[in-house]
């Protein structure tokens, strides 16, 4: 049967299936461009959030440390360096607020907000304790008292 087809036809129906294969070979490569382009954008809002993260992350552990500093050295310093690691933390949760789109993660930023929130205003009253911390109790005593040992 095949050797009744002329050659041109034969020809022809060689050229229309690699053609064929062709367009289906870049229809496959289409979608693939796309899925990677979607996986890409994708992981660049990882990326962003995850660097947003690690900027609360880190302003959280220097909050932590001045509070660990004043405790221990009872200082206008330590309360300082506090207050400004403390507006720079409502600044990156202000930006991480507006960029996080994800409902479950600003979901766990408006939560942490909350925290931090309660955290400030906690250590503040630790403020607030210490300087009510008068020399009309026991701690002035024994300071006045060092002298004379």
């Amino acid at each position: 049967m095949i050797r009744n087809i002329k050659l041109n036809v034969i020809l022809s129906i060689a050229f229309g299936s690699i053609l064929m294969l062709l367009v289906i070979k870049a229809v496959i490569a289409y979608n693939g461009l796309q899925n990677g382009y979607t996986s890409f954008k994708e992981y660049r809002g990882l990326a962003t959030d995850s660097n947003l993260a690690g900027l609360v992350q880190s302003n959280m552990l220097s909050m932590r440390m001045s509070v660990l500093k004043f405790i221990n050295n009872n200082n206008q310093a330590s309360v300082d360096e506090f207050d400004t690691r403390q507006s720079m933390m409502n600044d990156f949760l202000a930006q991480a607020k507006v960029e996080i789109q994800k409902p479950s993660r600003a979901a766990l930023v408006s939560e942490v907000d909350a925290v931090v929130g309660v955290y400030g205003d906690s250590f503040k009253k630790v403020v607030d304790l210490f300087g009510q911390r008068s020399c009309n109790n026991i701690y002035c005593w024994l300071d006045s008292m060092q002298l004379g040992i």
